[in-house]
């Protein structure tokens, strides 16, 4: 069956060194791997592949502990719609103690890393999206490169490796002459140890809300990826996990790509309040391009209020999920989503650092507000469960916009069954989730 019954405070990480011995593995994995199970289930996390749905699919049955009916068993079988509600639902119906996941081979990817344009992007793209298993692009603000990154199942006489263009000395040269240009007292042997995401750190932390600083160093950024233009093979879970830097606020929203609002969508919006947010934009036998449109659109608000934007803002895709609550719910399972992530980094904590700190806060959720308020609604966007920050200045329209998406009178009368009290709530939810 190649399935796998783990409990929920196992992380990501130990339950595929578990798996290992058995030639199992997940069928896709988001960028880290420190989450737990429960957490890793109920906020929707994805990986990235127009093929693949968010790892809530991968559930096949959970146990969920609940306040007013104690322990109880969810699948598809036995109690489907209490299934596909729970599934993904912040634990505030249930708290998640055990799932039952279905796993795949364990499996070696080829991964093809290169230096693209919007232009070349906007002519290949269809063809990129529907021919490799999994697609990401790291766009750069302020330039016209993106980073392409594509993997596929390696042959059978592939072996783990990788091959680059530059070394990665090769490659760090610049960032660092670029750091120790403007920090010339940072010693050689520090220097070294320092990757370049941690360099790219320690650039940004100079002048973190100069725009025209950023975008030296964003273009530094794309320098270095055209170094580390190559391939390499490695098992599924070490190509598809990334090194993100360090501790930064991200954002990101999910739009519909290939696909359209069926019947049964619209049925269920009249008995639930429920609509489909995510617009109509084409097939997969007639894609559209919204998702490349809703970079440019950010591209350009970036540009003209001259936001201090690192890169990347990053773009993967995935299907659709079943689950009522996930960002890319639909009823119709060809539908292909579009993530969209954005982000700015921040220095450590600390007394000097915690005024830094504030000041990027503050441009970050200006940042966002930008987008959310020009862009969003237009193209249906529908933010990540583990993003939305309870402080947003935005969070009445957040609500709004999130209780058109969902089944709000079925989510509150299971919500009034399994935990009447509210006990597994907290202030964000019950002002998102509840009338």
């Amino acid at each position: 069956k190649k399935t796998v019954r783990v409990q929920a405070g196992v992380k990501v990480s130990q339950l595929v060194e578990f798996l290992r011995p058995y030639k199992l593995t997940l069928q896709n994995y988001a960028s880290i791997a420190e989450q737990q199970i429960g957490g890793f289930v109920q906020v929707g996390a994805h990986g990235t592949g127009m093929g693949i749905p968010p790892v809530d699919m991968q559930v096949l049955s959970m146990k969920i502990l609940t306040p007013a009916l104690g322990l109880i068993e969810l699948n598809e079988e036995k109690n489907p719609i209490l299934f596909k509600l729970a599934r993904v639902a912040l634990g505030s119906l249930g708290v998640m103690v055990e799932a039952t996941i279905q796993c795949v081979d364990a499996h070696l990817l080829k991964e093809q890393t290169f230096v693209s344009t919007a232009e070349q992007i906007r002519a290949n793209h269809d063809e990129w999206l529907r021919s490799h298993q999994h697609l990401r692009y790291m766009w750069i603000p302020y330039s016209e490169s993106v980073i392409v990154v594509w993997s596929d199942p390696a042959e059978a006489d592939e072996a783990v490796g990788e091959s680059t263009v530059f070394s990665e000395e090769e490659a760090l040269a610049a960032p660092r002459a670029m750091l120790r240009s403007a920090r010339p007292e940072i010693e050689d042997e520090q220097l070294k140890e320092l990757s370049f995401t941690q360099i790219r750190d320690e650039l940004i932390h100079l002048k973190p809300l100069d725009a025209e600083h950023i975008r030296k160093v964003n273009h530094a950024e794309a320098e270095y990826w055209r170094k580390k233009e190559g391939m390499r093979v490695d098992w599924s879970d070490k190509i598809l996990g990334f090194d993100c830097g360090g501790q930064q606020w991200v954002s990101e929203v999910s739009i519909l790509g290939f696909g359209k609002a069926s019947e049964e969508d619209s049925n269920l919006s009249s008995r639930s309040r429920f609509v489909q947010v995510a617009f109509p934009c084409g097939s997969k036998e007639k894609p559209s391009t919204s998702d490349l449109d809703f970079i440019d659109d950010v591209k350009k608000i970036i540009e003209e209020e001259k936001i201090p934007a690192p890169a990347p803002i990053e773009q993967r895709w995935t299907s659709a999920s079943s689950s009522y609550l996930s960002p890319v719910w639909s009823s119709d399972m060809e539908s292909v989503f579009s993530w969209v992530g954005i982000i700015m980094y921040l220095p450590p904590a600390g007394e000097e650092g915690d005024e830094e700190r504030e000041r990027i806060t503050e441009a970050f959720q200006g940042y966002q507000q930008q987008l959310e308020t020009n862009l969003w609604e237009r193209y249906g966007a529908f933010e990540h469960w583990a993003k939305i920050e309870a402080t947003s200045p935005l969070l009445q329209q957040k609500k709004e916009r999130i209780q058109r998406r969902i089944p709000m009178e079925m989510y509150e009368s299971t919500k009034k069954l399994l935990d009447p009290q509210h006990i597994l709530s907290n202030d964000a939810i019950d002002t998102i989730l509840s009338n």
